[in-house]
């Protein structure tokens, strides 16, 4: 069988792997095993999630019951449509900023809630339910991440916009779970029905656990330009327009 040094305390041991779908360094690459460094955080604390470019990403195998399941720390089980290897499965921690013309006042630099927010995401790619609206909410947004400008999504996730154009799930958390593969550059569309779609000018690397997407301080930010966005005092937001076409 094989051997492959393992991480205890202050010291390290040489045990022989016997498995399937294990990743450590030594180890023979059969049974679905991998032989690269799984690329933890910080092993030696104790922190065992995986870095983005970790190969054991998106390398483990699917069994029947993971949809249902979480990991160490509550985590769906499978992201991106295939389990990890380890405890800990990893995503993308990001951060959306949009705003949008209309509700976005200029002397405040906020938007408008509007109290009639349905329970419900109006957004079919991912329509998604809620017992109650966050009180600080201005309407539902849907994310979406793309390889290409005109390709299909490869994420789609309804979310609110904060008043401060923040986008937050329905727990009001502003740093949202993405789970895309890594090492990879998508480009990013904010969509709100009533307004034109806010799309990144340029693809957006996802290498970094932390990543930041802000629509609110050029109109460069926009692919279009100025045709899909307008200043609203020092802020960008997206123009106004019929988005789903339902007039």
């Amino acid at each position: 069988g094989s051997t492959s040094d393992v991480y205890s305390g202050d010291y390290f041991y040489l045990f022989p792997i016997v498995g399937s779908y294990v990743c450590a360094s030594g180890l023979a690459s059969e049974n679905g095993n991998l032989s690269s460094d799984p690329m933890f955080v910080d092993a030696a604390n104790g922190n065992f999630r995986l870095r983005p470019a970790s190969s054991c990403i998106d390398a483990g195998e699917n069994e029947d019951g993971m949809e249902s399941q979480t990991d160490m720390v509550g985590n769906p089980r499978i992201g991106n449509a295939r389990v990890d290897m380890g405890c800990y499965e990893f995503s993308f921690n990001a951060g959306f900023r949009a705003k949008l013309e209309g509700p976005l006042s200029a002397a405040t630099s906020l938007m408008a809630r509007n109290p009639f927010i349905p329970l419900t995401s109006p957004y079919a790619p991912d329509s998604r339910a809620v017992t109650a609206i966050p009180t600080n909410a201005v309407d539902w947004v849907l994310l979406e991440l793309r390889a290409t400008t005109n390709a299909a999504p490869v994420y789609a996730r309804s979310v609110f916009l904060r008043e401060d154009g923040r986008a937050m799930t329905e727990t009001g958390a502003t740093v949202n779970p993405v789970d895309v593969t890594p090492m990879t550059n998508y480009f990013v569309s904010v969509k709100h029905r009533n307004h034109l779609a806010s799309t990144t000018a340029e693809a957006a690397a996802f290498t970094n656990e932390v990543v930041e997407v802000n629509f609110t301080t050029d109109s460069e930010a926009y692919l279009g330009g100025t045709n899909v966005a307008v200043q609203v005092g020092a802020d960008w937001a997206a123009r106004m327009g019929d988005l789903d076409g339902d007039g």
